[in-house]
C-alpha cells in the first residue's frame, strides 16, 4: 500500500498533468513505478477523476477527509 508521503507527491505529478492539458498540452504522461497512464485533452475526465481520487486519499492521511454527498433525483410516478 502506498504511504501518505507517495501518494502527496502522485497528486502533485497529477496536478502538474492536469494544469498542463488544461493550458493546451498534447499529451501527458504520469508514472508509478513500472506502471505509466498517458492522458490527452481528450481523456481529460479521467484525468480529473485521478486528481479527485488522490485528493480525497491525501485529506484522509491528513485526518481532514470530508463527507461527499450524491443528490439521487426522484422520478414521480403517476
Amino acid at each position: 500500500m502506498a504511504t501518505c508521503a507517495q501518494k502527496r507527491t502522485w497528486l502533485t505529478a497529477a496536478e502538474t498533468a492536469l494544469h498542463n492539458l488544461q493550458v493546451g498540452g498534447a499529451v501527458e504522461v504520469l508514472r508509478h513505478g513500472e506502471k505509466s497512464l498517458t492522458y490527452t485533452p481528450a481523456n481529460i475526465a479521467e484525468l480529473r477523476k485521478y486528481v479527485q481520487l488522490l485528493t480525497d486519499q491525501v485529506n484522509a492521511c491528513d485526518g481532514s477527509e470530508t463527507l461527499r454527498r450524491r443528490i439521487i433525483g426522484i422520478i414521480p410516478q403517476g
